[in-house]
């Protein structure tokens, strides 16, 4: 800087930094006497020496990335009008056919007439016609997995529902989401050689003691438990599913809380999660979802395998898959009040069986009841059911008198549950998913009238199957 600096008011910042610094290196006093011509006192001094200590330290401070002073924009040509309006017919055409494929995904109207796919109204559910060369087992169905029952030919297979086109399935309105529509949508499922096609498929099997306990219970439970896998595994990745799994009258275990697509991840996870430990159940079954994720509840009074029906529906599915049991065996007394709310018992008086039963076993299942309660980790005011008392029996290894067959004081009311749950259907039962009942029964043991006929009818209404197991079918490889 020269020696005969600007007026005051003219000073520049570079200026004022240099007079600062050499304030710093000698005093103000000194610099306000060497400038004093200049009119520079000591307050300008003291106010630039307080700004370069305040905004100083800037300097040093990192400049974040892009803080750059940008470059001056170059001035070239005026755009073309013509290529403006390229330009902007082009977005909106992009935007129109987003829309128009957003709209036909969503059915708010269809576009397969144009596109030349699927319409609407195309049938999913019912296969289509086939010539005699075409009928055979091998062409039509892939080959099962080892240890699975042979399949018989479709000219052995009596038809259990009508197969002309269905209405495609609306009811129950709410969970489930929309079928995707395409060639490759549709899987061809069989489970205990009841076969049926669908792109929406839920899969209900039944976790209670009868289905596991009695002679051959368990390699006949696991056989039911691989047959649901193996259909799992024989599903495309294109169609959606969801497994059930009933145990006692009311409580549900869902793998999903909506279906999913058969992608091979999630058929593995099911694998695995159907995969517990079969004298550990229901304690060794994974929770995941239940009852409380459902977007529709199954109604008050719609207990065991209706029940699991209703949860099932609600899912919106084309094809339902039911493997039950003896469930007319289960005893209301081994169930909450909470649970059999709405459920209208009849009862009759105790057959001589079951009191001889009641009495040799009574000191027994009282002590063993006595010790539940002891439980520490137990509420005082909950009750030990006649549930816990043989299973503890049973993980006990004590030998106890065999119990009577059937139901000891009471009757389920199957004809009335089945009543409630029609009544809580919101459309015809044609119009729902094909259901293929599938029952497993020990030997000598039948279902009650009334139960069996409401299941055969719900199943041949819904254009599906009813199939009662034989010992002819579990010791086929």
């Amino acid at each position: 800087m020269s020696d005969e600096p600007k007026q005051t008011k003219d000073w520049t910042g570079e200026e004022k930094l240099r007079v600062v610094l050499e304030a710093m290196k000698t005093s103000v006093v000194q610099v306000c006497a060497k400038y004093a011509k200049h009119g520079l006192s000591e307050e300008q001094v003291q106010s630039w020496r307080r700004s370069v200590i305040e905004r100083g330290g800037g300097i040093f401070e990192p400049k974040p990335e892009g803080a750059s002073k940008p470059a001056p924009r170059s001035k070239g040509r005026k755009r073309s009008p013509f290529l403006v309006f390229v330009a902007t017919f082009s977005i909106l055409a992009n935007l129109g056919v987003a829309a128009l494929a957003a709209a036909h995904y969503f059915d708010y109207f269809d576009l397969s007439p144009w596109l030349g796919g699927l319409s609407p109204n195309t049938n999913l559910q019912s296969p289509p016609e086939r010539s005699q060369a075409d009928a055979s087992p091998e062409k039509d169905f892939p080959p099962l997995a080892s240890g699975s029952p042979s399949r018989p030919s479709l000219d052995q297979l009596t038809p259990t529902g009508d197969l002309s086109p269905r209405t495609p399935v609306t009811v129950p309105t709410l969970g489930g989401q929309q079928p995707p529509r395409g060639p490759g949508i549709v899987s061809e499922v069989e489970v205990c050689g009841a076969r049926a096609r669908g792109n929406k498929v839920v899969f209900v099997l039944d976790l209670n003691d009868y289905m596991r306990i009695g002679p051959n219970g368990e390699p006949n439970f696991e056989r039911l438990r691989k047959e649901v896998r193996d259909a799992i595994f024989s599903l495309g990745e294109k169609t959606t599913f969801n497994v059930i799994l009933l145990h006692g009258i009311s409580r549900l275990h869902l793998f999903e809380d909506k279906l999913v697509y058969a992608t091979d991840s999630k058929k593995r996870e099911a694998y695995l999660w159907l995969s517990f430990p079969v004298w550990d159940v229901p304690k060794a079954v994974k929770a995941r979802f239940g009852e409380p994720d459902l977007m529709v509840k199954p109604p008050e009074g719609v207990v065991g395998p209706w029940r699991a029906m209703s949860a099932a529906l609600s899912f919106d599915p084309d094809l339902i898959y039911l493997l039950t049991g003896d469930c007319a065996s289960l005893r209301a007394d081994d169930f909450s009040s909470f649970e059999l709310s709405g459920v209208k018992m009849s009862y009759e008086a105790q057959t001589p069986a079951w009191e001889r039963w009641r009495r040799e076993t009574s000191a027994v299942r009282l002590t063993i009841a006595k010790w539940l309660q002891s439980d520490s980790l137990r509420s005082a005011d909950l009750e030990v059911t006649d549930a816990e008392i043989d299973n503890a029996v049973r993980q006990l290894g004590i030998v106890m008198p065999k119990k009577p067959a059937g139901a000891p004081d009471s009757q389920w009311p199957w004809k009335a549950i089945y009543a409630d749950f029609k009544r809580s259907l919101l459309s015809p039962i044609s119009n729902l998913a094909a259901t293929q009942v599938i029952v497993s029964l020990p030997k000598s043991r039948q279902w009650p009238v009334g139960l069996e006929s409401v299941s055969r009818e719900f199943a041949k209404l819904s254009g599906g199957s009813f199939t009662l197991l034989d010992e002819a079918f579990f010791s086929s490889p």
